[in-house]
């Protein structure tokens, strides 16, 4: 997998997620190099990457047949009224198709998991086997293109206060 897979996954399992009624994923951990682990529902599904809206949906009805909707081939599908916490994380997934920062600052920064619950949703990143976890709010998250940005700054920040730096 390289990182350009995974920002596409994120922005494929964006269209899948906002095809849906209601939220389908709750987790998504990203394992080792080629595939990431989805928790739903209705239970856990590997996907292998590089991938598509159409895998990413075959892949989770597979689960229990029928209980997701198919998203479209091509385009984007319409972005629901704001102020849903669906609404913030599929933006917030749209929006974690943008990973360079994990690349951009000092120690090597990864993406372990995306986790939503309720009107929250945590982003866990490591730094040198330093878990940091940030918080999202998404009744109020708008998609900038710059969550990941904010994420790296707040572990570097949890970083420096745990070891006297800052």
């Amino acid at each position: 997998m390289t990182r350009g897979d995974l920002e596409v996954f994120f922005a494929e399992l964006s269209a899948f997620e906002r095809a849906q009624d209601a939220p389908v994923v709750d987790t998504v951990s990203v394992q080792g190099y080629d595939h990431v682990l989805l928790g739903t529902r209705k239970g856990h599904v590997r996907i292998c990457l590089p991938t598509s809206r159409l895998s990413i949906w075959s892949d989770v009805d597979a689960c229990a047949p029928a209980w997701t909707r198919r998203p479209p081939r091509g385009g984007e599908p319409p972005i629901p009224a704001p102020g849903d916490p669906h609404v913030g994380w599929v933006e917030l997934l749209y929006d974690l198709r943008y990973l360079y920062p994990l690349e951009d600052f000092g120690p090597k920064v990864l993406l372990e998991c995306v986790r939503r619950g309720g009107e929250s949703a945590w982003i866990d990143l490591s730094s040198g086997g330093v878990p940091c976890s940030s918080p999202i709010d998404l009744l109020e998250f708008m998609g900038v293109s710059a969550v990941m940005e904010d994420c790296v700054l707040h572990i570097i920040g949890e970083q420096s206060r745990r070891f006297g730096d800052g």
